[in-house]
């Protein structure tokens, strides 16, 4: 996201708003501040083959 943001002032777009759809718990500080996201990603165990997804 930080990267389509800075590419977007290479042609004078303001951007006024991001969405993601996930984002991670971890860390907290993120590169992009003001964004709204609909679900947090708490873990992944590729070995149990399972996920931890929590609404945002």
């Amino acid at each position: 996201v930080h990267a389509l943001c800075e590419m977007m002032k290479e042609f004078s777009i303001t951007v006024v708003g991001i969405g993601a759809a996930i984002v991670t718990r971890q860390p907290e500080k993120k590169q992009v501040d003001n964004y709204r996201a609909l679900l947090v990603l708490e873990e992944v165990d590729a070995a149990a083959e399972r996920i931890v997804i929590h609404p945002a």
